[in-house]
C-alpha cells in the first residue's frame, strides 16, 4: 500500500512538471485572438481543469507547484476555440 501511494505521488509530481513554463515562453506561444485550443494543448498538454464562463466561453486552467516555485495559467477561449484572454502567475520561493 505504501508503495502504491509513493508511485501515485511521484506520478502527480511528474505531471505537474510538464506544465512549468516561463513568462517569455508563454508570451511568445499564447497570443490573444490568434492561438487556438489545439496549439495551447500542444504546448501545455491537457489542462488540469476545464470549465465555462457564464457566457459559455471555455476556460482551461494549468497549475504546477514544487518546493521552489508555483505556476498558474488560466486561458479563456472564444466560441471559435481561439484564445480570448489569459492570465498567469509564477512565484519562486
Amino acid at each position: 500500500m505504501r508503495m502504491l501511494i509513493t508511485v501515485v505521488l511521484v506520478s502527480l509530481l511528474l505531471i505537474g512538471c510538464r506544465t512549468t513554463a516561463n513568462t517569455d515562453t508563454i508570451k511568445s506561444k499564447i497570443i490573444e485572438g490568434t492561438t487556438t485550443q489545439a496549439e495551447v494543448k500542444a504546448f501545455m498538454g491537457e489542462p488540469g481543469v476545464m470549465s465555462r464562463t457564464s457566457a459559455g466561453d471555455e476556460v482551461w486552467t494549468y497549475e504546477s507547484q514544487s518546493r521552489k516555485a508555483s505556476f498558474v495559467l488560466v486561458v479563456e477561449f472564444d466560441s471559435n476555440g481561439v484564445v480570448k484572454s489569459y492570465t498567469y502567475r509564477s512565484c519562486r520561493f
